[in-house]
């Protein structure tokens, strides 16, 4: 599928329809006189105006009017088939499957959940439960900032319709936009996106046959904005596929992934000029990174996403940043303003697809931590990075403390490290969803220690045994204290111990520490300067450290990984998921009471990610990987790298 990148022209739209039944059955011929793929062709039109070419074809046409002239010269295929599946060339779905993995844009309409096409690039059976009794269909936006629901009513109603019903036996979307309900209580997935390879894909069911759904204004417009969305050259005419080359597959549909693209790094940024970033998130957090960008000279705030706009403007004002472009959708914001970097800052469950938004439109992302829910999710994410060749860098920021290069310092003094303890002891009440979460503490909070404990041992761990618990004063739901004890590579001990129900003589938020290494000790409370004595209780100093903390830190070192080029900033995905497994599995083995291996846990989300990643791309760069423990740790982070001078 051709799409010249840059080139400001129409959206290229080819509406397919068997136009079997306008053929035969007199009522549906009254509805659609001129047949559906007509009237659909027409609605698309209608809405998008100059900005698409919709032209029409049926099932009787030359290999359905499906030939490779005609599919690359395509930008979106919209598709609707009922009674003919059977009769489509299994020669013409191959040709359509591999425009689709290359970047054609497809709109799958209706019954054509049980298409050919549909069928092959899901991978499942695809069935469902429906009845044709004139039922009323509510359709339910469940992600109003989907640029597909953009201008429709919540909910559209359709007074009569087909019931299509659960299970619906398709891959787990990548985004749900909308859900029916039906007069009988049933409930439907009624508009589900999905990638695959290049190719982005749109199901939305209302539209039977039998009844004149595609005259409805509501339906009319969601197909436009899945045209719009699903087109690979976007709304003003710009490419959205990361690679200009069509991916090499298999039989199967599995892309082979080019070996080069695993030593493809993000190009350096030329001259000094402020870095133009887009932060998505404007929450209590979002707002603390909001400041930092107003005191950095090195990035400039060129726009700003949430969920409630208006939250996102109050934000913005607050924080010194009146001007800056706002907008709900990310997606559409890069089509607006011109940006250099992206900075995630929204919740934990949208993480992934933020970070790979961003990431397929050819920007680096500063993800806040956790990277992700699950090391699963993580080792997705990783393979985005390495297909596009851009840098994910995840904000540890309580690496970012001076008094923190001052200890490093002075440990490089006290030579091998073998243990290391933090305590940490807090009492606050937070409320809300903490309050309610199984192991808060240990999801939560411990990260940050457990991801420091690699910072001062320079390695990482191989094992971990952890009780996890419950104080009976406890005003947390879950566990809110634990002990826990990793074993690393070298043969160092970190053991953490750690309470969030701990009510006076409270440690930092950074915790304290006690290192002992063969030539002497080191302590650090986590607010002030440490401390070091050598083995014969001589002092030991080092020199302060002078970098920007926190949130500044961090900002600072993925500037300067984007401006020069380094793709193994602290923080770069392929470590940072090593410290997300050291929390997984210890809350494995407070579940489980026993040792349990870093690498089990690896290994475990290796094959889940295999299992369950849907994006074809994705899975190929995963299943390229020579083992998930040759890839991820802080040993590693060179994947992007070898290779380039």
């Amino acid at each position: 599928m051709s799409a010249a990148n840059g080139a400001s022209r129409p959206i290229r739209v080819l509406v397919w329809g068997e136009n079997v039944h306008e053929q035969v059955e007199p009522h549906v011929a009254a509805i659609y006189p001129e047949g559906m793929h007509t009237t659909i062709a027409e609605g698309i039109a209608e809405y998008l105006g100059d900005g698409a070419v919709v032209s029409t074809t049926t099932l009787a046409e030359p290999e359905h009017g499906l030939t490779e002239a005609v599919l690359s010269d395509t930008d979106v295929l919209v598709w609707w088939g009922h009674a003919a599946h059977g009769d489509v060339s299994d020669e013409v779905v191959e040709r359509v499957h591999q425009h689709v993995l290359s970047g054609l844009g497809l709109i799958v309409l209706h019954s054509g959940h049980w298409s050919k096409i549909f069928g092959k690039l899901m991978g499942t059976s695809c069935t469902l439960r429906w009845r044709s009794e004139q039922d009323r269909e509510l359709v339910w936006t469940v992600n109003p900032t989907h640029p597909i629901a953009r201008g429709v009513p919540n909910p559209i109603i359709i007074d009569a319709q087909e019931m299509y019903g659960e299970f619906f036996d398709i891959p787990a979307p990548d985004e749900l936009v909308f859900i029916s309900s039906f007069t009988g209580g049933e409930v439907f997935r009624s508009g589900c996106t999905f990638r695959r390879g290049h190719g982005k894909i749109f199901f939305f069911s209302p539209g039977d046959q039998d009844y004149p759904v595609y005259h409805h204004a509501d339906v009319r417009r969601v197909i436009a904005n899945g045209v719009e969305w699903v087109s690979p050259i976007g709304r003003r005419g710009r490419s959205r596929c990361c690679c200009a080359t069509r991916p090499t597959t298999s039989s199967t549909g599995t892309g082979t992934p080019d070996p080069s693209r695993v030593t493809t790094k993000s190009p350096p940024m030329q001259g000094s000029s402020p870095l133009r970033v887009i932060q998505v998130g404007a929450g209590s957090m979002g707002r603390a990174w909001l400041h930092n960008l107003a005191a950095s000279p090195d990035v400039a705030l060129v726009g700003l996403v949430d969920l409630d706009v208006h939250v996102a403007r109050q934000a913005a004002e607050e924080t010194g940043h009146r001007d800056v472009a706002l907008d709900s959708s990310l997606e559409i914001l890069l089509e607006r303003v011109p940006a250099d970097a992206v900075v995630n800052v929204t919740i934990p469950a949208a993480h992934r697809s933020v970070s790979e938004l961003a990431l397929r439109s050819g920007l680096p992302v500063l993800c806040e931590k956790p990277l992700a829910e699950t090391v699963s999710t993580g080792l997705s994410m990783a393979a985005a990075a390495e297909l596009t060749g851009r840098l994910l860098m995840v904000s540890q920021s309580r690496r970012y403390w001076r008094q923190l290069e001052t200890l490093r310092g002075m440990l490089g003094q006290l030579g091998t490290i073998g243990t290391v303890a933090c305590s940490f002891r807090k009492a606050p009440h937070f409320g809300g969803f903490r309050e309610q979460m199984p192991y808060p503490l240990l999801v939560d909070m411990a990260i940050h220690q457990f991801d420091l404990s690699r910072v001062l041992i320079d390695a990482d761990p191989v094992a971990v045994y952890c009780e996890s618990y419950n104080p009976s004063w406890s005003w947390f739901r879950g566990d809110a204290a634990a002990e826990v004890v990793f074993e690393f590579a070298d043969g160092a001990r970190f053991s953490f111990s750690g309470s969030w129900c701990a009510a006076g003589l409270e440690t930092s938020w950074n915790g304290s520490w006690s290192i002992n290494a063969a030539g002497g000790t080191a302590a650090w409370d986590g607010d002030n300067a440490p401390m070091a004595e050598d083995s014969e209780g001589g002092s030991i100093t080092a020199a302060p450290g002078a970098r920007p903390e926190q949130i500044a830190g961090s900002l600072a070192e993925f500037v300067a990984a984007v401006r020069t080029g380094n793709p193994r900033p602290a923080g770069e995905v392929h470590s940072n998921i090593v410290s997300l497994a050291m929390v997984e599995a210890a809350i494995a083995s407070a579940e489980q009471r026993r040792r349990v291996s870093i690498g089990e846990i690896l290994e475990h989300a290796y094959d889940e990610a295999l299992r369950t990643e849907t994006a074809v791309d994705l899975r190929a760069v995963l299943a390229s990987w020579p083992s998930v423990h040759e890839v991820i740790g802080q040993r590693k982070e060179s994947i992007l790298t070898e290779g380039v001078s």
